[in-house]
């Protein structure tokens, strides 16, 4: 779970300086070049793995150099910026997506904290 204080809106947020769009955003036939539009400008567009691919094939290729694949790592342990590592009981299964240095095999580093 991610606490992001967001303020949703039925229309593209174009004078937002930092967008989050999950998928449920591509029912806006206008999203990619909305997205690039905000890109152009030197605005933040962050989005989810869900949206990246059903806009697969449909021109986000331009403008995101990652890819979904499929297939899915189970994670127990999570590290942040702040504090120790969290650990859950069931894993998590989190989308591997290869960029331009992805390795054919991904790499689990387990937490020391988390048995």
């Amino acid at each position: 779970m991610i606490g992001i204080p967001i303020e949703l809106f039925s229309t593209f947020p174009n004078d937002a300086p930092i967008i989050l769009l999950t998928e449920s955003a591509k029912s806006d036939p206008n999203v990619i070049t909305n997205v690039k539009a905000q890109l152009e400008t030197g605005k933040t567009v962050v989005m989810t793995s869900g949206l990246l691919r059903v806009l697969e094939g449909k021109g986000i290729e331009d403008l995101v150099e990652l890819r979904t694949t499929g297939m899915h790592e189970p994670v127990t342990s999570f590290t942040g910026a702040f504090g120790p590592a969290s650990c859950s009981p069931r894993s998590v299964f989190l989308p591997m997506m290869p960029g331009p240095s992805f390795a054919a095999s991904p790499i689990t580093t387990p937490s020391p904290s988390c048995s």
